[in-house]
């Protein structure tokens, strides 16, 4: 069995998935000259690899392993698996559907969206696996102010789902950070019927009450 290194990536895609910015900030950032590879001023487009040396503003940026899983240069076995209810997926799909429900009915909470709600939901469950529900992402928007609620969350804070621990991100701070950041951004996003401050949720495995809880004290 041998590690396969992956080919180089460009650099703002590198960075964005460090969670660093949006791959529109960082390339800002690199026109700026404020990132740097080997000691010499990047360009857009530039490619690197996990023995690049990266630093934003000086301080250096620490890369995650950019190698494949193992693979054989032998025979291939393909294998099949055979998913009883009951394992991750089922349950976290569960989980969120009742947190979704008690969202619904908060005072705090003016929208909450999921796969099998809103204009998509009709393709949605069109395309969902019988018996499959619709997963553990979640997309609430607040009636007040996001900040507080956000720092007020015992919860793991992160763009990720699908994991077994619940996570929570102003998303679209993130993603969009140079449009929620002005008005005229903002009035943008509201217009394509987003609240700029919405929180995405992915709902973890713990026991459903105690994710509750932790949303129900932030929300208070």
């Amino acid at each position: 069995m041998t590690s396969v290194p992956l080919p180089p990536q460009r650099l703002q895609k590198v960075l964005a998935g460090l969670g660093l910015g949006s791959r529109r900030t960082i390339e800002e950032w690199i026109r700026a000259g404020r990132v740097q590879v080997n000691g010499e001023p990047a360009d857009l487009g530039l490619r690197v690899g996990p023995a690049d040396r990266i630093t934003v503003d000086g301080r250096a940026v620490a890369q995650p392993a950019m190698e494949s899983a193992s693979s054989s240069l032998g025979a291939v076995a393909v294998l099949g698996y055979h998913k009883p209810l009951g394992e991750v997926t089922t349950r976290l799909s569960a989980t969120a559907a009742e947190i979704a429900r008690r969202f619904a009915a908060h005072p705090a909470v003016a929208r909450v969206r999921t796969a099998d709600t809103g204009p998509t939901a009709a393709a949605f469950r069109a395309l969902r696996r019988p018996g499959a529900g619709a997963g553990a992402l979640i997309t609430i928007e607040l009636r007040g102010e996001m900040r507080g609620v956000y720092d007020r969350l015992r919860v793991v804070k992160g763009p990720s789902f699908g994991l077994r621990y619940t996570l929570a991100t102003p998303f679209l701070w993130l993603a969009h950070f140079e449009q929620v950041t002005t008005e005229a951004g903002r009035a943008e996003i509201r217009a394509a019927g987003l609240d700029p401050d919405l929180l995405r949720i992915s709902v973890g495995a713990e026991p459903m009450e105690e994710i509750w809880e932790a949303f129900a004290e932030a929300l208070a």
